[in-house]
């Protein structure tokens, strides 16, 4: 009996271990196949990346801005793109006054470089309209790139006058600011008189209030503030004083030698004197 149970121990443990062995095998072969497996799918996710990256084109875009504005305008469109699987991916370098010291004419200076290098660094380039026309022999007649029907939604606005130069479409307007003249409702309502309509409208009622004011020992109030800086925005509200005085809001800025020029100036130099 004692031999027979020793003899059948040796075979279950022979046993056990050959059931073991196979074991052992089952989870190397088990492994091998989660190995495979995991390399099969950093293969096919790698073909995947490189597919989705293939076809989406990259549009590189030079910026200045004391404003958000362009930053906001970017991520709609790259939001829109990716909802539409329209496979471009616009990369904004948004030069501020937060990340450099700069100016606008330092900016205007910075683009000249590029241009006269012939940098391909950008291929979209936003400066301010002023520099225009001078940068207008480096850039692509649009005309040759958007269809008709795109470029006459700015064919009747201020950008047909600001864009276009020898019938070429040399830029687009992003966005179009306006300036304000905002008027002291408090006095209008004070002493009963209306917005003023024109420029010699404001003088009249400037003088009436600055003078009904002064009986009442105010003496701190000044009729007119044209916002004419010694800048780039004193130079803007002197083309905007220009533009104010033409003959008819249908017409074109008027040329510096005109008589509507010459008349703008002198009421400019008019306001100054009695209001300002």
């Amino acid at each position: 009996n004692f031999l027979n149970e020793r003899v059948n121990n040796n075979n279950n443990n022979n046993n056990n271990n050959n059931n073991n062995n196979n074991n052992n095998n089952n989870n190397n072969n088990n492994n091998n196949n989660n190995n495979n497996n995991n390399n099969k799918m950093i293969i096919v996710q790698l073909l995947i990346y490189v597919l989705l990256n293939i076809y989406i084109v990259t549009v590189n875009i030079l910026a200045f801005s004391k404003k958000e504005i362009y930053s906001l305008l970017v991520n709609d469109f790259n939001e829109y793109s990716r909802k539409n699987d329209l496979d471009i991916y616009i990369d904004l370098n948004l030069i501020t006054l937060k990340n450099i010291s700069f100016t606008v004419d330092r900016y205007g200076a910075m683009i000249d470089t590029l241009f006269s290098r012939q940098s391909d660094k950008y291929d979209l380039v936003i400066f301010d309209n002023i520099y225009t026309k001078k940068f207008r022999q480096h850039l692509l007649d649009l005309k040759h790139l958007l269809t008709k029907e795109h470029l006459d939604l700015y064919k009747y606005g201020v950008a047909s006058q600001t864009c276009i130069f020898n019938n070429k479409w040399a830029a687009l307007p992003t966005y179009i600011e306006y300036s304000c003249l905002y008027s002291n409702k408090e006095y209008l309502e004070k002493y009963n008189l209306e917005i003023p309509k024109t420029w010699d409208d404001l003088i009249d009622t400037a003088k009436y209030v600055i003078n009904e004011e002064k009986k009442l020992n105010n003496t701190e109030l000044y009729g007119y503030n044209g916002s004419f800086s010694n800048d780039e925005l004193g130079m803007c509200s002197l083309y905007e004083f220009i533009f104010s005085c033409r003959d008819s809001k249908n017409d074109p800025f008027p040329k510096f030698n005109s008589l509507t020029t010459t008349k703008a100036l002198h009421m400019m130099k008019k306001i100054k004197n009695e209001l300002s």
